[in-house]
């Protein structure tokens, strides 16, 4: 007897022709079995009216936190030692920038550069706001907290602005002036002066490098010297005018504009001493923990240690900053060389051949 072969039938509805709304007899799994919680509302920011103009002001204060603080040093040499340095300070009126404030806040600190950041991206305003009192750090209110050291020609340039602005950097006169005997700088790809190695500089030089480093560009590494800041240097030495104060403005510029890199790197918050006494001049309400101190000063010890220059630098060439971008001349050995060279070859093939023959004979 033949078997009956049976089929089965399902009742699913193919999902094209589902009507809408209609429900699917396997739905999807529960999605509350696989989410992670649900975040928390985050309170909204309450505005401390009496530290900051905005909210948006308030929350980059947060975001300031975790920035690193460089302190300035002050100058603290007696009478009589390192007269080169001290009466050059002295000459330029740099008394009060190189004796800033010695003791700062760091909230007070991170109120001013949260409130100086600007609501435009294109806002050139250097005010900012600390305890309810506008702050400026503009050129003119910077050079009048210092005791006004330079006054600008009509051209609204110093000297050493007229120098960079022409990109005039005189690489040669600047080597004689700064560096060591025999010592020069390093070139780039394109053969051009690009720095002066740290360890090629006078004493005068370093020591002139560590203030402008510490005092005006906040700078954490004392590295080697780049040709902008040579240009500076060699404007000091050579008693050019500088408006030291322009500089500082804008360095505390590029901290109010900064944001962190891609790599999560930040611009330090600098200047605090120099910060301190600006508030402190603008009539601002600082609270009496003023707890944190500058770096320990530049005095005969720190000089002593830090820049006292080798008796031999580096006597060379103009040199790359990279093997592989040395000049072909470098590269190609005189004929005198040569000669000398393969006279010494044979003659050690020559011994060697004559210890052989005695060996074996």
């Amino acid at each position: 007897m033949a078997r009956t072969k049976t089929t089965s039938h399902t009742h699913e509805i193919p999902a094209s022709k589902k009507r809408k709304g209609q429900a699917s007899s396997n739905p999807p799994p529960n999605d509350s079995d696989n989410d992670e919680p649900a975040p928390q509302t985050v309170a909204p920011i309450c505005l401390d009216r009496q530290r900051f103009l905005t909210k948006s002001k308030q929350q980059r204060f947060a975001e300031l936190e975790p920035r690193q603080k460089i302190a300035e040093r002050r100058v603290e040499l007696n009478a009589g030692e390192y007269m080169e340095f001290q009466g050059e300070l002295i000459r330029r009126k740099w008394n009060k920038l190189a004796t800033p404030e010695n003791k700062y806040n760091e909230d007070i600190i991170k109120e001013f550069y949260a409130n100086a950041f600007p609501l435009q991206k294109h806002d050139q305003t250097r005010n900012s706001w600390v305890r309810e009192v506008i702050v400026s750090y503009a050129r003119d209110a910077i050079n009048e907290y210092l005791g006004s050291p330079y006054s600008l020609g009509d051209d609204g340039l110093d000297e050493y602005g007229r120098l960079k602005k022409a990109r005039a950097f005189k690489a040669d006169k600047m080597v004689k002036l700064l560096c060591l005997p025999g010592c020069t700088y390093t070139v780039g790809v394109t053969g051009n002066p690009v720095s002066i190695l740290r360890k090629n500089l006078t004493t005068i030089a370093r020591i002139w490098q560590n203030f402008l480093y510490c005092n005006v560009y906040s700078i954490i590494h004392i590295s080697d010297l780049n040709m902008p800041r040579a240009t500076l240097l060699y404007s000091i030495l050579t008693k050019d005018g500088v408006d030291i104060t322009l500089i500082i403005s804008d360095e505390i510029h590029k901290v109010v504009l900064s944001t962190p890199s891609l790599i999560g790197v930040s611009k330090p918050l600098g200047f605090p001493g120099l910060l301190t006494g600006l508030c402190k001049a603008s009539g601002s309400r600082l609270p009496n923990n003023l707890n944190k101190s500058l770096r320990p000063p530049i005095n005969a010890s720190y000089i002593k240690i830090h820049c006292k220059s080798e008796q031999q630098g580096d006597t060379s060439r103009p040199r790359s900053q990279r093997h592989w971008q040395a000049s072909s001349s470098s590269q190609v050995a005189s004929p005198t060389f040569m000669a000398k060279t393969i006279f010494s070859q044979d003659r050690s093939i020559s011994c060697f051949s004559l210890l052989l023959h005695k060996t074996y004979k």
